[in-house]
C-alpha cells in the first residue's frame, strides 16, 4: 500500500522523525519508483538533513521517473544559487503549467519575484545572496542554507549581514549556529543584525541572560528599531518580568507605527499572562479591533479577554465575531469552547473543543482540548 507508506512518511517528517521518513521513502523509492512523488518525498528529507547533494539527485530522480512541479520547484531553488540561467528555465516551464495546486503556484510566484527583483546582469553570488534572504523570510530554512552558504563560499571577505542570515537558517534548521553569529559581529560590529538573530537563537536555547545582554546591545546600535524591543520584550517575558516586558512592548508599537503584528503581539502578551486585564489589555484590544475591523485573531483575543474579566456575554459576540471572519481560527473556537463550558453549555462546548483537535495542526491548544474533552466525557 504505497499512499499509506507515503503517509506514514509525511507523519514522522512532521513529527521531526526525520530517520524513520527517511527509511520509509527509501523503502518506497525501491518497491514503488513510479509512484507519483516519492522520489520527491526523499528530497525533502533530505533537505531537512542539509543533505544537499542527495536531494538533488532525489529531486532529478524523480524527473526522470515522472515529471513532479514540485519537485521541478525545489530544482529551480537549489539552481538560483548556482546556475541562474538554468533555475530562470525551470520556472519558465512551471509557469507555463495550467495544474499546479494553489499553495505550489504561490511559491513559484515568490520565487519568479524574488528573481525579477535583481538587477539586470546579476551575478552568481547575488542571486544566491538575494534568494537564501528570500527563503529565510519564507521559513524554508534548508534552502536558505544552501542558497547562503553559497554565496559565502563565492565572498571574497567577510559579509556580516550575509553570515547573520546564514547563523539564523542554521539555527532553524537544527545545525550549529554561534560560531557564525560570532563571526558576523566581528564582520560587521556597527550592525544589530546579527546581535538580534543570536538573541533569539539564545533566547529559544534558554539562555536567557546571554539573550538579554546581545539584544540590549542591538538596541544601543539601532535603537529605533521595533523588532529589536519586540524580541527584548520576549526575552523579559521568559525570565518572569512582565511589567519590563510590557514596556518593552509599547515601546515596539511605539515604533512600528501602523503595522499590526506588533500590536497583536502586545494584547496576545496580555492575553496569555491575564495580565492588567482590565485596565490595558482590553483597552488595548478594543482599539486594535477598532483599527482592525476584520481582523479574527484581534477579534479572538479581545474576546478571550473579556472572558477572562467576567464579561462572559461580550466575550461570546467578540469571539463568534472572529469566528465570522475565520470559521477555522482554532485559538477563537477553544476560547468558546471554554466559555461556553463555563456557563453550562457542555454539548456545545465540547463541538468546539471537538474542532480544534480536528484543526489545530500547530498544536498549541489540542492538548487542553484533549483535556477538556476528557473532562467533560467523565
Amino acid at each position: 500500500y504505497p499512499a499509506a507508506s507515503a503517509g506514514l512518511a509525511e507523519a514522522y517528517l512532521g513529527q521531526g522523525r526525520d530517520a524513520d521518513a527517511l527509511r520509509q521513502w527509501q523503502i518506497l523509492t525501491a518497491t514503488h519508483p513510479d509512484w507519483p512523488g516519492v522520489f520527491t518525498g526523499l528530497g525533502r528529507v533530505r533537505l531537512r538533513q542539509l543533505a544537499f547533494d542527495e536531494a538533488r539527485r532525489a529531486f532529478l530522480a524523480q524527473q526522470a521517473h515522472s515529471f513532479d512541479p514540485e519537485a521541478e520547484w525545489y530544482l529551480a531553488v537549489l539552481d538560483s544559487a548556482v546556475d541562474l540561467p538554468r533555475a530562470r528555465a525551470r520556472l519558465e516551464g512551471l509557469a507555463s503549467r495550467t495544474d499546479l495546486p494553489p499553495e505550489l503556484a504561490a511559491r513559484l510566484d515568490y520565487l519568479q519575484d524574488t528573481l525579477d527583483a535583481l538587477p539586470a546582469g546579476a551575478d552568481t553570488l547575488a542571486a544566491a545572496r538575494q534568494v537564501g534572504i528570500a527563503m529565510v523570510q519564507a521559513q524554508e530554512w534548508p534552502l536558505a542554507v544552501y542558497a547562503l552558504e553559497s554565496a559565502r563560499q563565492a565572498l571574497a571577505a567577510p559579509d556580516g549581514e550575509l553570515l547573520a542570515f546564514l547563523g539564523y537558517a542554521r539555527a532553524r534548521a537544527g545545525a550549529p549556529a554561534l560560531e557564525l553569529f560570532e563571526r558576523a559581529r566581528q564582520a560587521d560590529p556597527r550592525s544589530s543584525l546579527p546581535l538580534y538573530f543570536e538573541g533569539i537563537y539564545l533566547r529559544e536555547q534558554k539562555a536567557l541572560q546571554a539573550a538579554e545582554d546581545r539584544l540590549a546591545q542591538a538596541i544601543a546600535l539601532d535603537p529605533e528599531n521595533a523588532a529589536l524591543f519586540l524580541e527584548y520584550a520576549r526575552v523579559r517575558e521568559a525570565m518572569g518580568d512582565l511589567a519590563t516586558a510590557e514596556a518593552a512592548h509599547l515601546k515596539a508599537v511605539e515604533l512600528a507605527g501602523d503595522d499590526t503584528a506588533f500590536r497583536l503581539a502586545l494584547v496576545d502578551f496580555y492575553a496569555r499572562h491575564s495580565y492588567r486585564v482590565r485596565e490595558a489589555a482590553i483597552p488595548a484590544a478594543r482599539a486594535l479591533v477598532e483599527a482592525e475591523p476584520d481582523n479574527a485573531e484581534a477579534y479572538s483575543l479581545l474576546g478571550w479577554l473579556e472572558l477572562l474579566n467576567g464579561q462572559s456575554t461580550a466575550a461570546e459576540k467578540s469571539l463568534r465575531r472572529a469566528l465570522e471572519l475565520d470559521p477555522e481560527l482554532v485559538s477563537a473556537r477553544y476560547h468558546l469552547g471554554r466559555l461556553l463550558e463555563a456557563v453550562g453549555q457542555t454539548e456545545l462546548a465540547r463541538r468546539e473543543y471537538q474542532h480544534v483537535v480536528d484543526w489545530d495542526f500547530a498544536g498549541i491548544y489540542r492538548d487542553d482540548a484533549l483535556k477538556a474533552l476528557q473532562r467533560l466525557n467523565r
